[in-house]
């Protein structure tokens, strides 16, 4: 039975065409570095990025699934969307989308604006903490946020969703 559930999730990560590898549909390098992933979810399962430019937003956390059956945790982004944001906002939502698996989000089945947040500041914190972010890459972000984002059930409004990425530097 267990070489069932490996050959599935193989065939799943086939299907999905994940975009580890940089590939992306017509097979070309995709120039958005962040798609090298090294998420690791709340289990320990590691997270697959795949490509969706369909969407209605850069990014969506969610379980790949076959045949109704949860088979791995997977981060589902939209690369025409994350273009027309800064380096330092497409490298942010795709650690943000990491943190729903890494904070365990999608286990606990929980959603609304205060995991969003909470999610922000994982992005904003691991960022800094690798060292990879400064303090004009967070005014960048900012930036964007006042731009594009919009309330909706589970986001504030862009402004306010900015002011609160600094209450995310507060320990």
């Amino acid at each position: 039975m267990r070489w069932y559930i490996i050959l599935s999730q193989v065939l799943v990560v086939l299907l999905l065409r994940p975009v580890h590898g940089l590939a992306n549909v017509t097979g070309e390098q995709d120039e958005i570095e962040m798609f090298k992933s090294d998420c690791i979810d709340a289990r320990r399962r590691p997270v697959l990025n795949v490509r969706n430019d369909s969407l209605n937003d850069v990014g969506f956390s969610d379980f790949m699934r076959m045949h109704g059956m949860v088979q791995g945790p997977m981060i589902i982004l939209n690369i025409k969307r994350l273009k027309e944001l800064s380096k330092a906002s497409q490298k942010f939502f795709v650690v943000h989308e990491c943190g729903h698996h890494v904070l365990g989000h999608l286990y606990a089945r929980v959603s609304g604006v205060e995991v969003e947040q909470e999610a922000d500041c994982y992005a904003l914190r691991t960022l800094i903490h690798r060292g990879d972010f400064t303090l004009q890459d967070i005014v960048d972000v900012q930036s964007d946020m006042r731009k594009f984002g919009r309330a909706s059930a589970h986001h504030k409004d862009g402004e306010t969703r900015a002011k609160n990425l600094t209450n995310c530097l507060v320990p």
